[in-house]
């Protein structure tokens, strides 16, 4: 059996997420993604890394505010 895992470039990983190459290289700089090699200009993502990220990423836009009802 072998140790090699299944990496994936940016373009895939964004076409998993369902989120553009940019957010990918965003997510990255930010350490939301870190098991990441570089080869040149390119990078390889761990495919288990997204499919980890593919069950807690949560939905695109702005998170809902709470609203205060008035009590009275």
């Amino acid at each position: 059996m072998s140790n090699i895992q299944k990496r994936l470039t940016t373009l895939e990983a964004a076409a998993e997420l369902g989120v553009t190459e940019g957010r990918i290289r965003q997510m990255m700089k930010s350490g939301v993604i870190t098991d990441v090699e570089k080869f040149g200009k390119s990078h390889a993502i761990s495919a288990a890394e997204i499919a980890k990220l593919k069950k807690t990423e949560r939905k695109a836009g702005r998170p809902t505010k709470e609203k205060e009802f008035d009590k009275s």
